[in-house]
């Protein structure tokens, strides 16, 4: 009989450490990107931000692949699910960097905090996932959280609310198109296709708005689309070292970036609504995520 070979405790605690480091790297960069983008949306059209950063990323996730010597592909059987995924994420960053540009950063993070819940929701009516009364309590508490922030019926409902809450929906439609790809695409594949499409898609729309960025601005949206790469793959690797449970709630250190950034370059404080129902949202999100997990120990 053979036996289980098991990995010394000081080692998954150094790997958990790692995970937890990296996916707080993330954040910080991704957060960073978010004040880039609202900095240089102030000169250059959002589409043509999402356009040159998307060149960036591509070109960022080929040297990765070349160091790294995992081959990343266009092959495969599903054009179709990309598509739709890519869309979705090009979507989401058009609505999102455009809402940062409108709306307060803190305020446009608060309400993307709103993407689990979508995720939540859309698992179970499109993946047929069970879902039980209690997180359903979550999933309707959050939303209830994301209308405080945005007041849909009072003077300061801004177009940006709205496009910071598509932003969050279509990033919940590509998250939830991941689950249904995972098992045949890898990861290097769609964030490929991802910035294929989304370069293409942008790019449709370059001959209307272009303009011809200084070299500062090109230096700046090259920092955008290093800060996403690093962003993403630093979740990524994040992900592989640690429990997804312990990860999720280091999102929210978002949250922090946000306001701090808001403050420091256009002196931005978020309101009591953003207050409260960014804390609303927050435990709604930790308390569906407690159920999943939950769930999951059960099953």
């Amino acid at each position: 009989m053979r036996t289980r070979r098991v990995a010394p405790v000081s080692v998954l605690h150094n790997r958990t450490l790692q995970g937890c480091l990296l996916a707080l790297l993330a954040v910080f960069s991704l957060s960073l990107m978010d004040a880039l983008v609202k900095y240089i949306g102030a000169a250059i059209p959002v589409p043509q931000i999402v356009f040159l950063r998307t060149w960036v990323v591509m070109v960022c996730v080929l040297i990765a692949s070349a160091c790294t010597g995992r081959r990343v592909t266009l092959v495969t059987t599903r054009p179709g699910a990309h598509l739709f995924r890519g869309l979705m994420g090009l979507l989401a960053f058009l609505c999102f960097f455009t809402a940062v540009t409108q709306i307060p950063l803190a305020q446009a993070v608060a309400i993307l905090f709103a993407a689990p819940l979508f995720i939540a929701t859309l698992s179970a009516l499109w993946l047929k996932e069970r879902v039980g009364p209690r997180r359903w309590f979550g999933v309707l508490l959050g939303f209830a959280g994301v209308l405080i922030i945005v007041r849909p019926l009072g003077q300061d409902f801004t177009s940006g609310s709205l496009l910071a809450l598509c932003a969050a929906l279509a990033y919940a439609l590509m998250m939830v198109q991941t689950r249904r790809m995972a098992d045949t695409e890898s990861a290097g594949s769609m964030v490929l296709w991802q910035a294929l499409v989304a370069c293409l898609g942008s790019g449709l729309l370059m001959p209307f708005l272009w303009q011809l960025p200084s070299a500062a601005e090109l230096l700046l949206v090259a920092a955008v689309g290093v800060l996403s790469a690093v962003g993403h793959y630093g979740l990524s690797a994040a992900y592989s070292r640690a429990e997804a449970s312990l990860l999720a709630p280091l999102d929210y250190t978002a949250m922090i970036w946000a306001v701090s950034f808001g403050y420091l370059f256009w002196g931005e404080l978020p309101d009591r609504y953003t207050v409260a129902g960014c804390a609303v949202v927050i435990a709604a999100g930790l308390y569906v995520l407690y159920r999943e997990r939950r769930a999951a120990a059960l099953a």
